[in-house]
């Protein structure tokens, strides 16, 4: 009887163990085809995965594609949007929220992007001529090797900038405001600087003309 009994333990032992094995082959084929699915239907753009940041990178990529194909965005909330290495040359981005946007070598000859919000963006080694920066807020923006040529940013705020090696040669700065900002071997052959705020708190007065009445 002890011995039927022993058997009939050990089966069972058995059969669950089977069981569960079982479960587990099933649940993982389960996992991978449902990931598989997924994936295919994302890739696909059938559908949008819940997931916060999945659907924020979603968010970004619709608005960066938009941006590509109107060549701007005027107003638009485009924070911590990266846009290296993109032409956007002649980009109406007037007005639009761009703070903490990634513009690491990219081309934004000709841009209008005055009155936008630049705060904390990156322009590392990007190119700037002739845009439109006037009145822009670029606090704590980071030009590191920018070419901003002849570019317009007249009373930009600049404040706390990172201005190194930033190529400003013909550039229009009236009454931008530097203050704070790290101005290291940087370029202002030809620009005008009248009323600006020189990184020391100065107002640089030399290139001004005023109307005199006689």
């Amino acid at each position: 009887m002890s011995g039927q009994f022993l058997m009939g333990h050990t089966q069972l032992r058995s059969l669950v163990s089977q069981t569960a094995l079982l479960r587990t082959r099933l649940l993982k084929c389960d996992r991978l085809q449902i990931i598989g699915i997924l994936f295919l239907l994302v890739a696909a753009g059938s559908i949008s995965l819940p997931l916060p940041a999945i659907a924020d990178e979603s968010a970004d990529l619709r608005k960066v594609q938009a941006l590509i194909e109107n060549n701007g965005c005027p107003g638009c909330d485009l924070r911590e949007v990266d846009l290296r290495r993109l032409d956007l040359s002649g980009a109406n981005l007037s007005g639009a929220n761009l703070m903490g946007a990634n513009f690491h070598r990219s081309r934004l000859d000709g841009a209008d992007l005055s009155g936008a919000n630049l705060e904390n963006a990156y322009f590392g080694d990007a190119s700037l001529q002739y845009a439109n920066l006037s009145a822009a807020n670029l606090m704590n923006a980071d030009l590191t090797r920018a070419i901003v040529t002849d570019a317009d940013l007249s009373q930009a705020n600049l404040q706390n900038a990172r201005l190194e090696q930033t190529d400003f040669r013909g550039a229009r700065l009236p009454q931008a405001d530097m203050t704070g900002a790290l101005v290291v071997s940087s370029n202002f052959a030809e620009a005008y600087l009248c009323e600006a705020i020189t990184q020391n708190g100065w107002e640089y007065v030399r290139d001004c003309e005023y109307l005199t009445i006689d």
